[in-house]
C-alpha cells in the first residue's frame, strides 16, 4: 500500500487489503485509506468483509460469479438484508421471551432504557452505528451497564469472536444461523451470562 501511496495517485486499487491481519493493523489500514479518500482520492477496493465495505465505500456492489447482484450504499445493502425478520420468525413465538426489534443502533439507544431487557441480541453489522458502538454506548448509559449482550455476526474467527467478547459481548452467534434453534443459542447465551454475574 505504501508503493501505492507514495505517487499520491488520484484512484487507489486495493484487493483485499486486510486479508490475514489481525484487528489493530486492519483498523490502521482503515484509517490510511479513509486518510486518502479525505483529501480527495478515490478507492475501488474488494473485500468479503461486509464491516470493511462500511467503513471505507460510499457505493457496494455484491459480484456472484461475475454479475452484479446488489448495488448500494452500504446502509441500503445492510437494510436490504431482512435480518430483523428472521430472527423475529426465529423467536416471535418462544415461550417466555418478548422481543424489540430496532432497525439501527440508534433506535436501540432510543428505546433500550423504556424496554428495560434482560438481554440484548445485537448484529454487528447495522446501519448508521455498528454493533461495536452501540455496545459502547449502552455501557454508557445508567442502569444498562450490565445488561447482557449478544452479537450476531459472520465474523466468527477466533480472534473476532474474542474482540467482540473483550468489548463486553458474553457470546457471539455465528451466521448465517439456523431459525430453528437460535431461541435455543438466545437462551444458553442468556443462562451463560446469568452464571457468571
Amino acid at each position: 500500500m505504501a508503493c501505492a501511496l507514495v505517487a499520491q495517485p488520484d484512484i487507489l486499487f486495493l484487493d483485499e487489503p486486510t486479508t490475514g491481519l489481525d484487528p489493530q493493523a486492519r483498523r490502521q489500514v482503515w484509517d490510511i485509506v479513509g486518510a486518502f479518500r479525505r483529501g480527495g482520492g478515490t478507492t475501488l477496493l474488494t473485500t468479503h468483509y461486509m464491516e470493511e465495505a462500511q467503513q471505507l465505500c460510499d457505493r457496494v456492489a455484491i459480484v456472484d460469479y461475475g454479475k452484479v447482484i446488489a448495488l448500494g450504499t452500504p446502509d441500503e445493502l445492510i437494510a436490504s438484508l431482512g435480518a430483523e425478520d428472521v430472527v423475529e420468525f426465529a423467536l416471535e413465538d418462544e415461550e417466555g421471551l418478548t422481543l424489540k426489534l430496532c432497525e439501527s443502533g440508534q433506535a436501540v439507544l432510543d428505546s433500550v432504557a423504556e424496554f428495560a431487557p434482560d438481554l440484548i441480541l445485537l448484529d454487528v453489522m447495522m446501519p448508521g452505528m455498528d454493533g461495536p458502538t452501540t455496545l459502547q454506548r449502552l455501557h454508557e448509559m445508567p442502569d444498562l451497564g450490565e445488561t447482557p449482550v449478544v452479537f450476531v455476526t459472520a465474523k466468527v474467527q477466533p480472534h473476532e469472536v474474542e474482540q467482540f467478547k473483550a468489548l463486553g459481548a458474553v457470546d457471539v452467534i455465528a451466521k448465517p444461523f439456523d431459525p430453528m434453534s437460535l431461541a435455543k443459542q438466545v437462551r444458553a447465551a442468556w443462562e451463560r451470562s446469568s452464571i457468571s454475574v
